[in-house]
C-alpha cells in the first residue's frame, strides 16, 4: 500500500493522499505534515459521509481557493487526494486507474484464494444474521409470507452450486435458521453461499417491487463488525459482478 500512496503522490500537484479499505476499516495515509490530525479527521469523516458504504463507483472533485479535494470510491476502497490548483487531472486519472485497479484486483484475489482457516458455528450464525437482516429490510413492504416465498425461491436457484444451503431452513415468517444437528456439515463455502443468496433474494424482490439504492453494507450495518472479517462483503461484490450468468432466472 505504501507503494500505491507514493505513486499517487508522485503526480505533479498532489500534496497528500489517503486510502480507506472499508472491508477491514484500515486507513493508509501520506499527508503533508502541516495538516493537523484534527483537520484530517474532519476530511475523512466528510469523505465517509459522501461515499457511504456503497460499492458503486464514486468520483467527486471539490474545488477550493488554492486547490482540489478528489474523492474516488472503487469497490471496497476509497481514495482521497489533496492537490494544488495546477494538478493535471489527466495524469492523475491514469495513475489512479493503474494503481487502484491493481490494488482492488489483488485484494479480491487474496480474499478468494485465502479461505478461512477455521469455520465455527458462531460464524454460521453471523451469516444467518446477514440474510435475515436483508430479508427483514423488505418485510414491511412485502409482508412475511412473500418474504418467505422469495427466500425459498432464490435459495432453490443456488442449491445446485451451493449444496451447503440445504442445511438452511426458511420458516413461514421469512426467517432463516440452521437445521438442528447440521453444524458438522458447515464450511467456509457458506460465506459465498449466503452472499449469493442475499444478492439473488434482492434480485427477486426487485421483480416484485423496485429496489432503488440498495447497499449491502448499509443494509447489514448492525452486524457489519461480524461479517467483514469473514470476507462476506468481498463475496457479495463478487456475486454481484458475476450474477449475469443467473440473469435469466430473474426475468
Amino acid at each position: 500500500m505504501d507503494r500505491l500512496l507514493e505513486q499517487i503522490k508522485g503526480v505533479v500537484g498532489v500534496v497528500g493522499v489517503a486510502v480507506h479499505c472499508r472491508s477491514n476499516n484500515e486507513y493508509y495515509k501520506l499527508m503533508p505534515s502541516k495538516l493537523e490530525d484534527e483537520e484530517l479527521a474532519i476530511i475523512e469523516k466528510g469523505t465517509k459521509q459522501i461515499t457511504g458504504n456503497t460499492h458503486a463507483h464514486v468520483d467527486i472533485k471539490l474545488r477550493f481557493e488554492k486547490g482540489w479535494l478528489i474523492i474516488r470510491s472503487v469497490n471496497d476502497f476509497v481514495v482521497l487526494v489533496l492537490a494544488r490548483e495546477e494538478l493535471s487531472f489527466d495524469t492523475l486519472n491514469l495513475v489512479l486507474r493503474a494503481t487502484v485497479g491493481a490494488v482492488v484486483s489483488s485484494h479480491e484475489s487474496r480474499a478468494a484464494a485465502s479461505p478461512l482457516a477455521e469455520f465455527s458455528p458462531r460464524m454460521a450464525y453471523n451469516l444467518l444474521e446477514a440474510i435475515n437482516v436483508v430479508a427483514a429490510s423488505f418485510s414491511e413492504r412485502l409482508g412475511t409470507f412473500a418474504i418467505a416465498d422469495l427466500l425459498r425461491k432464490s435459495k432453490s436457484y443456488l442449491v445446485k452450486d451451493f449444496p451447503i444451503l440445504k442445511h438452511m431452513l426458511v420458516d413461514n415468517n421469512g426467517t432463516v435458521s440452521l437445521i438442528r444437528g447440521s453444524e458438522k456439515h458447515l464450511s467456509p463455502v457458506l460465506v459465498d453461499a449466503v452472499a449469493w443468496w442475499c444478492y439473488c433474494f434482492k434480485a427477486e424482490v426487485n421483480c416484485k417491487t423496485p429496489v432503488v439504492g440498495f447497499d449491502i453494507k448499509r443494509a447489514t450495518a448492525e452486524v457489519e463488525y461480524n461479517l467483514a472479517p469473514l470476507g462476506f462483503y468481498v463475496a457479495y461484490h463478487r456475486a454481484a459482478t458475476q450474477a449475469v450468468s443467473f440473469s435469466d432466472k430473474f426475468q
